[in-house]
């Protein structure tokens, strides 16, 4: 499959980019990410109104943190992550996408405050449907069977709070990528689906 090809390129490029970090910069900060999120789709272009609630999910992983200057600095992620949201109107479905998903964060850093963004790049490995009370295994692929694309992309902003070896963060998921399969989207053109969240998250930097 092309996407995930492509995908593999861009999850080796994130770890040579850690591992030459590690060789190139003393100020290397490597740790664990975990934290809830509150998600949801919008839906466009569909012949009726898709109305959606959110859903919670969770993200956890690895994170590694370049320092470029005193100030500024590039955060780097490979986090397992769950995106997805609860259709209300016309039926009722929830689905919830687990990804692989790759943030590269600009990252400005006061005393003990941060802000950062930049794109993140995801992967659908799996993930859950339920549809009037079944639950079914989400299928993800191009094809017009399946409930959605594998790939996601889009923009991450991150503000947060350092405290000894913790760090406290808010962001902000913005997905720019029409999630709907290709097989869909090059049959139906208006529609679009897509993935957005608001999460917090609390890491720890076990090893610098």
């Amino acid at each position: 499959m092309k996407e995930l090809q492509k995908f593999k390129k861009i999850f080796l490029i994130v770890l040579s980019i850690i591992y030459l970090s590690f060789n190139s910069y003393s100020q290397t900060k490597f740790g664990i990410k975990a934290g809830l999120n509150l998600t949801n789709q919008k839906y466009s272009g569909f012949v009726v109104k898709v109305q959606t609630d959110p859903i919670i999910t969770f993200t956890i992983g690895g994170l590694a943190d370049l320092e470029l200057s005193e100030n500024l600095g590039i955060s780097l992620g490979i986090q397992l992550q769950g995106v997805g949201g609860k259709i209300t109107a016309p039926i009722e479905s929830e689905s919830r996408i687990d990804y692989i998903n790759i943030p590269v964060k600009l990252q400005y850093n006061f005393t003990d405050l941060f802000i950062g963004a930049g794109p993140y790049f995801s992967y659908g490995i799996g993930g859950k449907n339920e549809d009037n009370g079944t639950n079914l295994d989400l299928m993800l692929g191009e094809d017009s069977t399946d409930h959605f694309s594998p790939i996601d992309y889009g923009f991450v902003f991150e503000a947060g709070y350092k405290f000894s070896k913790f760090q406290a963060s808010l962001n902000y998921n913005l997905g720019l990528a029409n999630i709907n399969p290709k097989e869909i989207k090059d049959s139906f053109q208006s529609v679009d689906t897509r993935n957005s969240s608001i999460g917090v998250s609390l890491s720890y930097m076990f090893f610098e």
